[in-house]
């Protein structure tokens, strides 16, 4: 039993002498006369941060024929944390923490052919790659129940995305008033979790 935890964990014996506590209606069944510190981990501060980011890179490419070929690749992500004080009691025994952090990467590589003429058309091919990470946390710091509980329980969730496509369209101009367009995509998604 480390000096650390001992500071991490709310005594029992002071949340049972505790008139707030005591009158907010959450010692029902009494707590033991007894000091337990069993939290091997400090109980985090109410906070609330988010950090996101999103740059992306486009270059384009002239070749011949009046053809362009362009690429768009776009980076993005952010990271939450939002903790706070969930027990609606004077004393902070349930600590929440909500904790996300995702990440994503894409790829497109389009294709232009010339226009002016009756027909022009774009093909193009796209890919993306997502990871999201999710932790929900739950101190306990002298919960006064059964004696008081004291620990951390987290609730975790991973998943991966991997999406990819093919994607055109053809443009015909069968006269100045009169135009046809046409257009499709395939997509492929794949997610694991």
């Amino acid at each position: 039993r480390t000096a650390a935890a001992k500071d991490a964990a709310q005594p029992v014996e002071e949340a049972a002498t505790d008139p707030q506590a005591i009158a907010a209606g959450i010692l029902d069944g009494g707590v033991p006369d007894r000091t337990k510190y069993e939290l091997a981990v400090g109980v985090p501060d109410t906070v609330e941060r988010q950090r996101s980011y999103d740059p992306a890179l486009i270059v384009k490419y002239e070749l011949p024929g009046g053809y362009s070929l362009t690429s768009t690749t776009g980076v993005s992500g952010f990271k939450f944390q939002y903790g706070f004080d969930s027990d609606s009691t004077p004393k902070a025994y349930l600590q929440s923490q909500f904790n996300e952090k995702y990440d994503q990467i894409t790829e497109e590589l389009r294709l232009a052919s010339p226009v002016g003429g009756p027909v022009d058309y774009i093909v193009g091919v796209f890919a993306m790659r997502a990871k999201d990470r999710y932790d929900y946390r739950s101190y306990y710091a002298g919960w006064p129940i059964a004696g008081g509980l004291y620990g951390l329980v987290s609730q975790k969730l991973n998943q991966t995305e991997t999406d990819y496509a093919l994607f055109g369209q053809l443009n015909w101009h069968i006269s100045p008033s009169l135009h046809l367009n046409l257009g499709g995509r395939l997509n492929r998604d794949e997610k694991d979790g």
